[in-house]
């Protein structure tokens, strides 16, 4: 046992005599995704392997969960004409019914179908602003995950009003975190 820590200690002076650090034994990689910038750093054997594959993971959910990128899933629910079914894959389609889960559980307090006040509002956009009580009133009309018809058969998503609009950035955030 006296022999183990001697051979840790020569291991560490060594480390600290020809500074090798904690720095040169990491790969990290920064990206903008998610309408945020990202950083993913890993340790050890597999590194850059790592932190590539959870930087392409991250750059799938934002393809197919941005509400802001045409062609995406979410930008095909948005853009469909109110009380149209949208089919999505299976993953989009678990997100929005776990987001909705958590909006009843918080009678709306977190609502997906926050679009158009996050629009209002112009949020990560150059014109952000304060919208006045009436306009904000009135685009709460469009906003309500009630209004929003889930179809766990057909794996359907329909918006019941017009101008609704779905923005998962809150829950995908997290859900990208635990896929990376």
């Amino acid at each position: 046992m006296k022999y183990v820590r001697y051979i840790a200690a020569a291991v560490l002076l060594t480390l600290i005599i020809t500074g090798v650090s904690v720095q040169q034994a990491k790969s990290s990689e920064t990206a903008y995704l998610l309408d945020t910038i990202i950083q993913i750093t890993a340790y050890g054997v597999g590194k850059s392997e790592a932190v590539h594959a959870a930087v392409r993971r991250i750059e799938e959910i934002d393809t197919a969960f941005s509400a802001y990128r045409e062609g995406s899933e979410i930008d095909k629910i948005n853009s469909a004409p109110a009380g149209t079914p949208v089919q999505v894959s299976e993953e989009v389609y678990s997100l929005i019914r776990r987001a909705n889960h958590f909006s009843e559980l918080t009678g709306g307090a977190f609502d997906i179908t926050v679009k158009p006040l996050v629009d209002l509002w112009g949020i990560g956009t150059d014109h952000a602003r304060v919208p006045a009580p009436e306009e904000i009133q009135n685009t709460l009309a469009a906003v309500g995950y009630q209004y929003m018809e889930l179809d766990d058969a057909a794996r359907t998503v329909t918006l019941q009003k017009n101008g609704m609009g779905l923005d998962l950035g809150a829950i995908a955030k997290g859900y990208a975190s635990d896929e990376a």
